[in-house]
This record gives structure tokens, sequence and C-alpha cells, in this order.
């Protein structure tokens, strides 16, 4: 996922359609990723509503309530949508869409699928096991949180995001040339 520096993701969650407050459980766990470090670094911030955003709110994530996710077994599903024609891949709005069945999905699978698909959405991929955010195999037992395996995939994204600074410096040395190239990464540490 990229998003651009200093941007300020909006999440809608409409209201819970079971009335089974829910949303307090997704909210709280979404929000999870505003402590990290490569999102402090790029002055990223991610907030929460539900109330539906006004149309000219720059980064939209809605939340979407669905009898199911076509074409899977899975209870949530979230990605980015890229727009290129700025020439960058910077990421403008997303979808998470979560099924809806209380049956299925809880107050824990929902903290579970909040934290797992904010992930998605800020460009991690799934992982094939832990208690990790990004755990692909869990279930209403599991307690997501992040852990230092969504981290290091957190940074490499946002480095790979906003790509290092070069700087060469070419230096006469006799009949040859010396070259230094310093690179600075936007990344943090």
């Amino acid at each position: 996922m990229r998003f651009a520096e200093g941007s300020v993701i909006t999440v809608y969650i409409p209201p819970d359609p079971h009335g089974l407050n829910r949303v307090p459980s997704l909210t709280d766990r979404i929000l999870s990723w505003n402590g990290e470090r490569p999102l402090i670094s790029h002055n990223i911030k991610i907030q929460v509503t539900t109330t539906p955003p006004a149309k000219e709110t720059p980064i939209v994530v809605n939340v979407n309530w669905v009898a199911n996710i076509p074409n899977t077994t899975e209870l949530g599903q979230g990605g980015p949508e890229y727009d290129n024609s700025s020439g960058k891949d910077v990421s403008d709005d997303s979808e998470i869409d979560l099924t809806h069945n209380p049956n299925d999905v809880d107050n824990q699978m929902a903290k579970n699928l909040g934290i797992h698909e904010m992930g998605q959405v800020l460009g991690l991929d799934d992982t094939p096991g832990g208690g990790d955010a990004m755990n692909q195999k869990f279930t209403k037992n599991s307690h997501l949180s992040i852990k230092d395996g969504d981290m290091l995939e957190l940074f490499s994204t946002f480095a790979h995001t906003f790509a290092a600074t070069i700087n060469p410096t070419v230096t006469p040395d006799g009949s040859l040339f010396r070259y230094t190239y310093t690179l600075d990464w936007k990344s943090g540490d």
C-alpha cells in the first residue's frame, strides 16, 4: 500500500446491521495501527467515523457488511485501490468487506478482522502463522496483535513506497573517476 506522506486515512464503518455493537471492537483494532513507527514517520494517520464522510474526503476506506465474501470462505477481505495517473504508485480509496453473520463474526472476531484487514489496506500480505496481525489462519479464539513480523513488513512496504533518495558524487581521481553514493531513507529507523 502506498499512501502519500501526510495522508489522513478515514475509515467509514456503517452501523452494525444486527445491532450487536461490534463496531467499537472493530474500530479499536483498526486504530491500533496508528502507533506504529512507519506510519508515524510518514505522518500518516488513521481515523474512524460512523458518519458517511463528505465526498471531498481525500482517502476513504469503506467497510461493508456483506452476506458473504465471493469466491472464498474468508470472513473478511481488505485491499487498496491504486491511482497511477500521477505517475506514482499511491493509493486513494480502499474497501474492507466483512461478513455480517453474527454466528461467524462476534466481537472478538471483529477485533481480529479489524487489525488484519487494515493491515491488508496498508499493503501487508498474509503470513502463515503465529498471533501476529497478518496471520491468515485466525479464529474467533485468536487474539491477533501487531508483532515484529508485521512491523518488518510495514517498514519494508513504506521503505519501498518512499524509496531512497540517491545522491551521487563524482570526483576525478587521476585518469579515473571516484563515485560516491549517499542513500537517504525516509522510512524511519
